[in-house]
């Protein structure tokens, strides 16, 4: 008897519902996909799609007696299994379940359904405001289960073979190559693509529209819709094709993986864009014209989507925990590429800024399995994923980092990967042990409050640093002196930590963690001076340090080397940031420069003079300049910013 209750409990188990919790580990999957062919009629004037997808599927570890898809709102119209119509299948609002064959080591299961999805699918046109007839979607995290029902988690990876049959006027598109073009009858043309990569479900995409096809390079094609310029397409979008050759250098020569690249514009993108293989899906704003006064802000998006076909779809995460690997080395690659084109003042600025949206939220990046803590919500996996990456290229060098990355890709290719799986390749060829890395700022809530301060007595420099509570981890500091730039690295424990140095006159400025690799909100405490002398420095990223240490109780002092700054010759978002200090200093003269600032040549200095105004006390004066901005203002997004005010 007991033995049949065993057997019992075993037999639920092994058939009982998979769950789908946001955030979770990793879901039981009992079937493995190996193909999936979508048979598709889509009518985006109607917001209609309906057809067939079948999954070749074949079983893993103990047979379950049943498959299961996700889908939702879908009208399932018929199951078959090897050819044979299942009556028996059975559907709730989330899940479509099938009852699956004892024996056999393959098997396809098709299933007809009609849909108008209310996610994942989206319809734009002229009835609904838009410029032209469009559908597209967008899968990443789990929204195709609207459109075809399929294993919506990343565990899974298949080949793909779509078959769309649209109107004749559209031009359809879809993951892989295309294979053939037919006429279907009167008004409508099936389109045919396969791809042989295999790919997760989320990167299942098509896209349908009055596109204008545009070769950029060989294998590289940019599609849009009306109203938007091919030629600005071509050289906002166009650089791809140098940045290809780029990644391949950077991951140590990979190729990149896929027959073809394509990207495509679309009208109102949920997001900024997705990395869908041999199709990258774009919101209309990154097209950019080469006049345009910001020309360098879809070019990090670019490389950014180009980046995940190595880190994310060729290596792809097991599940949503670790999903930082993909956003946080795509978002490292984006970084690398717009240092190298725009150089330190940027790079300074960018890295700052990154650092300082990781540390708004506390919560883990990636929790572990059967945590509650921070189980269903992550921080934020694109900035805090790339600064945990600068990081740890910094703590064991540049030349072990990248061996390390490459062996990590070269190891994994076309499977699944963890944090522990990158964690291991990083300390084979780096030699240094990292859980103290993946521990807290990986795996581990919240981020360490550290505070500094220095004196010198005697001949001797002392830096001081205490954490909020118990961290361990290496930070860096920068000496200014009368003969250069000392750097000197200390180990932060649980009692924080104190570094001397030898020096017979007091330093300029100390700067602590001025590269911003510590993921720590740093409160450096030095007299004034100190600060004006590093906004002073020959050095971007000491200035960036200062500019992110100053605030309302900084004094007029900083105000004429903050204008110095301004007034430069770096990058734009470089001297905005100094702008911005501008306005919480708020004093008169911090006021009157900002509002000098209104007359700049550059776009976006005026657009970040006009949103320090806004912050800084109401006068006439102030109140009647931002009227006359929000008038005047040939920019439209300062213009913007002016009438928000």
């Amino acid at each position: 008897a007991l033995r049949v209750i065993i057997a019992l409990v075993l037999s639920a188990l092994a058939d009982a519902p998979v769950h789908d919790r946001p955030g979770e580990y990793l879901r039981d999957r009992h079937w493995d996909v190996r193909h999936l062919d979508l048979d598709l009629r889509i009518d985006p004037p109607a917001g209609e799609v309906s057809g067939t997808a079948t999954h070749t599927v074949t079983p893993l570890g103990r047979r379950s007696q049943w498959l299961q898809f996700d889908q939702v709102g879908l009208d399932i119209m018929r199951v078959q299994v090897d050819g044979q119509t299942v009556d028996n299948y059975r559907t709730t609002d989330e899940t479509l379940r099938i009852p699956m064959p004892a024996e056999g080591m393959s098997h396809e299961v098709a299933v007809t359904y009609s849909a108008t999805p209310i996610n994942g699918m989206h319809f734009r046109g002229p009835s609904r405001g838009d410029r032209s007839i469009e559908a597209f979607t967008q899968g990443e995290d789990d929204d195709n289960r609207y459109w075809f029902p399929g294993w919506d988690f990343p565990s899974d990876k298949f080949t793909v073979s779509t078959e769309l049959t649209v109107p004749s006027e559209l031009t359809a598109l879809a993951v892989g190559e295309l294979k053939g073009k037919t006429e279907i009858g009167t008004g409508w043309t099936q389109w045919s693509y396969a791809l042989e990569q295999p790919i997760t479900n989320y990167l299942v995409t098509v896209a349908i529209g009055e596109y204008t096809e545009t070769e950029v390079a060989d294998g590289v094609l940019v599609y849009t819709p009306e109203g938007v310029s091919a030629d600005d397409a071509r050289w906002a979008l166009g650089k791809v094709s140098d940045m290809i050759p780029w990644v391949t250098e950077w991951t140590g020569g990979i190729a990149h993986p896929y027959p073809l690249y394509r990207q495509v514009v679309t009208q109102n993108f949920l997001y900024g864009a997705m990395e869908n293989p041999t199709l990258v899906t774009f919101h209309d704003r990154y097209v950019v014209a080469e006049d345009d006064p910001r020309p360098w802000r879809s070019e990090d998006v670019v490389m950014h989507e180009l980046a995940h076909q190595w880190f994310g779809n060729l290596v792809t995460t097991y599940g949503w925990s670790d999903m930082w690997l993909n956003e946080g080395f795509a978002t490292l690659l984006a970084y690398d590429w717009m240092h190298e084109r725009y150089g330190e003042a940027y790079a300074a600025e960018d890295a700052f800024g990154k650092r300082r949206s990781a540390l708004r939220d506390t919560r883990p990046m990636a929790a572990r399995a059967h945590t509650r803590v921070g189980s269903s919500e992550h921080t934020d996996q694109y900035v805090q994923g790339a600064t945990v990456l600068r990081w740890v290229r910094d703590y064991i060098g540049k030349q072990a980092f990248d061996q390390g990355v490459h062996q990590y890709l070269m190891r994994h290719s076309g499977e699944y990967v963890s944090s522990e799986d990158l964690r291991r390749a990083l300390e084979e060829t780096g030699g240094r042990d990292l859980t103290w890395l993946f521990d807290q700022f990986v795996h581990g809530e919240g981020h360490p409050t550290l505070t500094t301060s220095w004196e010198h007595e005697e001949g001797v420099l002392t830096i001081k640093a205490t954490t909020n509570e118990d961290w361990d981890f290496p930070l860096e500091v920068a000496i200014g002196t009368a003969d250069g730039v000392l750097m000197r690295s200390v180990w932060i424990g649980d009692d924080g930590a104190q570094l001397t140095v030898d020096m017979e006159e007091p330093p300029d400025w100390v700067v602590v963690d001025p590269h911003a690799y510590t993921l720590a909100t740093i409160e450096s405490e030095q007299p004034t001076g100190a600060w004006v002398a590093a906004l002073g420095a020959d050095d971007p990223w000491i200035q960036m340090a200062a500019i992110t240490q100053l605030s309302e109780d900084s004094g007029g002092e900083v105000v004429e080397p903050l204008v110095a700054i301004i007034d430069s010759e770096a990058h734009p978002v470089f001297r905005a940031a100094a702008v911005e200090v501008l306005g919480k200093l708020g004093t008169a003269s911090a006021t009157a420069a900002l509002l000098g600032l209104l007359e700049d040549e550059s776009a976006p200095i005026r657009e970040a003079a006009i949103d320090a105004l806004g912050t800084v006390p109401t006068t006439p004066q102030v109140t009647e300049a931002l009227l006359r901005a929000a008038r005047y203002e040939r920019d439209d997004r300062a213009s913007a910013s002016a009438m928000a005010r």
